[in-house]
Formats: C-alpha cells, sequence, structure tokens
C-alpha cells in the first residue's frame, strides 16, 4: 500500500488562485489571465468587474472561471 500526500489537482488546484481580469467581466461574460492563459470568466450577478482588478477564483463551471474581487 502506498501513500501519496493530499495534492490538489484538476479544478481543486485552480480555486483559490489569484488572477487578474483582462476584459470586464459580468455575471454573463469576462476574460481573465489566470496561470499565464486567458480564461473565460463570470462573477456574481449585480457586480462587474473592471480591466486590471485582481479577482480569486472562486469557482470552475464547466471551462468558466467564477471568479470575486480580492480582499
Amino acid at each position: 500500500h502506498r501513500n501519496t500526500p493530499d495534492i490538489a489537482t484538476n479544478v481543486q488546484a485552480i480555486e483559490g488562485t489569484p488572477a487578474r481580469v483582462t476584459e470586464q467581466v459580468t455575471e454573463e461574460d469576462g476574460r481573465i489571465l489566470l496561470n499565464g492563459e486567458i480564461w473565460s470568466a463570470r462573477c456574481a450577478p449585480g457586480t462587474t468587474l473592471p480591466v486590471g482588478a485582481r479577482v480569486l477564483v472562486e469557482s470552475i463551471d464547466g471551462a468558466i472561471a467564477v471568479v470575486v474581487a480580492r480582499p
């Protein structure tokens, strides 16, 4: 029996990762720079995140990062 460390992989490894908005993010659409790659993103209803805003990836929904403003 071999032990492996608890290492986050795939989606779990991305959740909580900081990113930067490259195209305004709304509840419907937007783009972020995450780990050197451009990702589609969205945020909470009624929220808009401007270009340059620092965000955290809250979750991944399919191929879309759901983000929140970084405190």
